[in-house]
């Protein structure tokens, strides 16, 4: 059986981009351990980054649970979760798509849930 990635990712409006591979299957705990690691790294690079930057998210149920809230509140991370199928302005939803497609993945392993 080919392993099945998944993926989460961050970018900004300069261009930076912070993602995280994984064989499992996105839920709350992998996503609070990704926005704890992106905090530290922005943290790190870029002290003040809270004061211009909106954490956006499209939705999914592991967006929106008690845990990742906790995180978020914990992180003084501010957030704002687009409205259903808001892809059009997601722009990691762009990198996504390049990643799907068959020049980004040759030997087609599966990247969705189906």
């Amino acid at each position: 059986m080919k392993p099945r990635i998944s993926l989460i990712m961050a970018s900004d409006s300069l261009g930076n981009v912070w993602a995280s591979f994984t064989q499992v299957n996105t839920d709350s705990k992998i996503f609070s351990m990704y926005l704890r690691e992106l905090a530290k790294a922005l943290d790190k690079d870029r002290p003040g980054w809270r004061k211009d930057t909106i954490l956006t998210m499209d939705g999914a149920s592991y967006h929106q649970t008690t845990e990742t809230f906790a995180m978020l509140r914990a992180l003084n991370v501010p957030t704002m979760i687009l409205g259903p199928s808001s892809y059009n302005v997601a722009a990691c939803e762009l990198l996504f798509a390049a990643l799907k497609r068959h020049q980004m993945n040759p030997s087609r392993l599966p990247t969705g849930k189906k």
